[in-house]
């Protein structure tokens, strides 16, 4: 029952608020419940939360069985700084952050010295080396850990995978086969808003989930923005967000989902509804992501693009598909600023997967864009995915992929034929695989890097059969980097003082796209692994590696001027890949983007690798690098393609892409059991066709017309 707007709690054993302080008892109560190892259902600023004791590993074993999230990292909340110290180190920057009116979850170093207080429990980040830690973030968050002598787990008041809980009604059936008792208010929660993830990397406290206490604060527009009419761009299928913009600001919605579950896909709904009604926004155009058919055919009603086409359809507005990797660029340039009329920028995009703008699964590139255009001039190898998008959640067969596209599964076996990891890949259907993988079955090549670290990870035994979540085996290999590079107690032998890179190969086809290669890797990987080598030595040397990589594509690329050729060999020359060259002769910054980028290693690595190029690095900081910031990405470019400036119009050929008046706009997606195809009419828009095909793939295939297109820069 509700106390004057007060804390109350529900549950069988709550007490009488008839005989006792009408504060002070449902907190001493709650107090009372987590001591025992109970988990509490707590009602927080944007949405219920589910706390227990951090130092019980029961409890948090229980929590995890019911909440059905096995190995996920739990946040933990603590009273203050000096508890906050006793489990963590903390920097300057870190402890702003913390104390800040935001008040959002810190990734920070855990001590291993807990010699004072109870030992934090295992089970909180398993085989993580950092912690998500928060100060209290509402009167009753302080109330409650002010008399707690430990910090406690707090997590979003859901089942994994579905929204957090914010109305009071759904609180017995959402949560109750979760949490004994509820403490509780009778303030409604008006909004659902998940808590804000921020790290220290580089020397800058970046997002790496941008909600409570950030969004939906509106972000300055870069220069040369200030004309452009009112737009809604509607984000990625994954950790998807959507962003109204205007001459004066964008607003970027705070973290959404996952809208593969049908309940976030509603909400991200209404609150897409909320949003333009609170902002009296009325976009004039619509914007969303090039991919046609995120998993299967029956998703597809549910894509966010398709949304946007809906959209588009019921109000006549014009509707731009935006490449993905584009966005994440122009996410990247937005977010510091980058003035609109500026030179183009070398972009380096890595993530999982995406849809590339020739058709097929891109996650490893190296993009010559600016806000307008955008051309690939280079990528990570493309690899097999045996089949499909179990090979996400399975980092087995990612490495079986890497290693029959590298050194051959046979020449490692006849190598080292005794080297448990090999033994345990025998085990799995390899036949088969490698028959998909040849006849091109159920197996699209993917650049992808999220793909790349699933396949080391694999090969340290590191989830090896499967992920429970994203991003599981790439965040532990991250760690196991982390202490060999920055290690406690000194080297030992295992582990050496020097620590080297793997050597990866750069290749360059055919009209000057240019591949960087692990296949050198996995030799020299695998000999590690059979001499025993550390574990801690192998993660870094491959983080070394691809940093080192990065830096060599790129400091090649800024190489390429047309001008300094002599003309005999510009004759050698195609005219398309002559052009795209001269294009980086006023390049004067390197944009860095994607999910992998949240990685604090491979960041700091990379950084270090471009440090002696004469170029500005542009990097993440406002906005998260993952898909949580296309959105605002895909704002900008509609944005910059629809409101020309007059610089723009003077330098653009009529032919810089192949184009056609159209009204109408057609997705269809084809596989070899089903077929679904959608029309659409969008008025009076110019557009180009792009045919798009996942590459060796024959499962996945779809073609996109509309104003969907890759645009070259000028000829």
């Amino acid at each position: 029952m509700a106390l004057d707007g007060g804390p109350w709690m529900a549950g069988e054993d709550a007490i009488d608020a008839h005989t006792t302080p009408a504060i002070e008892a449902p907190i001493d109560q709650a107090v009372a419940l987590i001591r025992q190892g109970q988990i509490l259902a707590i009602k927080g600023l944007g949405g219920y939360q589910l706390a227990c004791d951090a130092t019980s590993t029961e409890a948090l074993e229980r929590l995890r069985r019911l909440k059905h999230r096995p190995t996920r990292p739990l946040a933990l909340m603590a009273k203050d700084l000096e508890m906050v110290r006793r489990y963590c180190l903390l920097d300057e920057l870190e402890q702003q952050a913390l104390c800040s009116a935001a008040a959002p979850i810190v990734l920070l170093e855990r001590r291993r010295d807990e010699a004072t207080g109870r030992p934090l429990a295992e089970a909180l980040a398993p085989g993580l080396d950092r912690l998500g830690v928060m100060l209290p973030s509402t009167p009753l968050h302080v109330l409650l850990c002010q008399r707690l002598s430990f910090p406690i787990v707090m997590t979003s008041g859901n089942v994994s995978g579905e929204p957090q809980l914010i109305d009071d009604g759904q609180l017995a059936d959402r949560l109750s086969t979760i949490a004994s008792h509820a403490l509780t208010h009778d303030r409604a929660i008006a909004r659902r808003i998940d808590d804000s993830l921020v790290q220290l990397a580089a020397g800058k406290v970046r997002m790496l989930r941008r909600a409570r206490g950030y969004a939906p604060a509106s972000l300055p527009l870069p220069p040369g923005f200030e004309d452009i009419s009112p737009g809604l761009a509607l984000g990625p299928q994954q950790k998807a967000t959507f962003c109204l913009v205007d001459g004066q600001r964008a607003i970027l919605s705070p973290h959404q989902g996952d809208l593969d579950d049908a309940a976030t896909l509603d909400d991200y709904e209404r609150n897409l509804d909320d949003f333009l009604a609170l902002y009296d926004h009325h976009p004039a155009w619509l914007a969303c992501d090039t991919h046609p058919d995120y998993r299967t055919s029956d998703m597809a009603r549910h894509m966010a693009r398709h949304m946007a086409r809906r959209m588009a359809d019921d109000a006549g507005l014009p509707l731009d598909a935006i490449g993905h990797h584009h966005a994440h660029i122009a996410a990247c340039l937005a977010d510091n600023g980058y003035p609109r009329d500026a030179a183009p920028v070398l972009g380096i995009a890595l993530d999982g997967l995406g849809l590339g703008e020739d058709g097929g699964l891109w996650g490893g590139e190296f993009l010559l864009a600016d806000y307008r255009h955008c051309q690939r001039l280079g990528s990570l190898k493309s690899v097999a995915m045996p089949g499909a998008g179990a090979a996400s959640r399975e980092p087995w067969r990612n490495l079986l992929a890497q290693l029959i596209a590298g050194p051959g599964l046979a020449a490692l076996k006849r190598r080292h034929p005794n080297l448990g990891v090999l033994k345990r890949l025998q085990q799995k259907p390899i036949d088969t695989l490698s028959g998909m993988i040849e006849a091109g079955l159920n197996s699209p090549l993917a650049s992808s890097c999220g793909r790349l670290f699933d396949a080391v990870a694999a090969a340290l035994e590191l989830c090896f059969d499967h992920q429970h979540h994203e991003g599981e085996a790439a965040m532990a290999l991250e760690a196991l980097a982390a202490r060999a590079l920055t290690p406690t107690p000194p080297p030992t032998s295992r582990t050496s003082g020097a620590i080297a890179p793997y050597p990866f190969a750069l290749h360059r086809e055919q009209g000057g796209h240019r591949i960087l290669d692990p296949a050198p890797m996995w030799t020299a990987l695998f000999d590690d692994l059979a001499a025993g080598k550390d574990p801690t030595l192998i993660a870094a040397r491959f983080h070394l590696g691809l940093a080192k990589g990065l830096g060599e594509v790129i400091g090649e690329m800024l190489d390429d001027v047309v001008g300094d050729m002599q003309d005999d060999a510009l004759d050698e020359v195609s005219n398309d890949n002559a052009r795209r060259l001269s294009s980086t002769r006023n390049v004067k910054a390197i944009a860095l983007s994607g999910g992998c980028f949240h990685n604090r290693t491979l960041l700091e690595l990379t950084l270090k690798c471009l440090a002696p190029l004469p170029v500005q690095v542009l990097t993440h900081h406002q906005v998260p690098a993952n898909d949580g910031g296309i959105a605002l990405g895909q704002a900008l470019i509609a944005a910059a393609r629809r409101h020309p400036l007059a610089s723009d119009q003077a330098s653009d050929s009529p032919t810089s892409a192949t184009s056609t008046i159209s009204a109408t706009s057609t997705i269809s997606a084809t596989s070899a059991t089903s077929t679904i195809s959608t029309t659409t009419t969008v008025p009076s828009i110019a557009t180009v066709t792009t045919a798009t095909t996942a590459s060796n793939n024959a499962q996945e295939t779809a073609h996109v017309s509309g104003n969907s297109r890759t645009d070259h820069f000028p000829r």
